[in-house]
């Protein structure tokens, strides 16, 4: 797993972008919405859209100024309890993957699917489930 961020990384700097690493980053907003980076450095980006893939309460409570957010979503997100954060990758790939620890590569489910390759964990307001891809 460790190489997937380095091939984002060449990837994105591909297409012409500048990565920047060990820089703290704040998020400057204008009329309610995001729209510029600075650095610690002073450096400033400008840009349409601003994306961030840090935890959300990282992402509110210390990249943007509190003030700019509803009074009641600073609240929910200062008491929301959790541990981590969540990445989504979403890769196109010629096939499924064949993991060799997986030890069910036979148990195939009802769509075809091996089952090994199904899971995921939701969280929602009843708290945590399990559910089928």
């Amino acid at each position: 797993m460790s190489a997937v961020p380095d091939c984002f990384r060449k990837a994105a700097e591909s297409f012409g972008c500048e990565i920047r690493t060990n820089a703290k980053v704040k998020i400057l907003t204008q009329g309610g919405r995001a729209t510029d980076a600075t650095l610690n450095n002073g450096e400033e980006f400008y840009a349409p859209t601003v994306i961030t893939n840090v935890h959300p309460k990282i992402a509110f409570l210390d990249l943007l100024d509190g003030s700019e957010l509803p009074p009641t979503f600073v609240r929910e997100i200062e008491n929301w309890r959790t541990r981590s954060g969540v990445a989504k990758v979403n890769v196109a790939i010629q096939g499924l993957p064949k993991f060799t620890a997986a030890k069910d590569h036979d148990d195939i489910n009802a769509d075809g699917v091996p089952e090994h390759l199904t899971g995921s964990v939701s969280s929602g307001p009843t708290g945590w489930r399990r559910r089928s891809a």
